[in-house]
């Protein structure tokens, strides 16, 4: 992924980013927002910084909304870039 890679040039500890693809088999067992938010925070609790979340396929997650509230509100600054295909969403 291009962003990933210029955030690892430009010098973004790997403790500050966070990739999940949820159309990967082994990130299955995250059904809901709730359990996905729950692992960004732990993996970014020492974060100096801006924390960076790149979510693809979101829509595969039950109440993927809650991950957004959940980050948020949990005074560290994200930047969070999220995709879906639409075919899921409208589903």
């Amino acid at each position: 992924m291009e962003c990933l890679r210029f955030l690892e040039m430009a010098g973004v500890p790997p403790g500050n980013i966070v990739h999940m693809d949820f159309d990967d088999p082994a990130l299955r067992h995250f059904r809901s927002g709730e359990q996905v938010a729950a692992f960004i925070l732990d993996r970014t609790e020492s974060c100096q910084g801006v924390c960076y979340a790149f979510l693809d396929e979101v829509a595969h997650v039950m109440r993927f909304e809650k991950i957004f509230e959940a980050l948020e509100t949990s005074g560290r600054r994200f930047e969070i870039c999220a995709s879906a295909s639409s075919r899921r969403l409208l589903s």
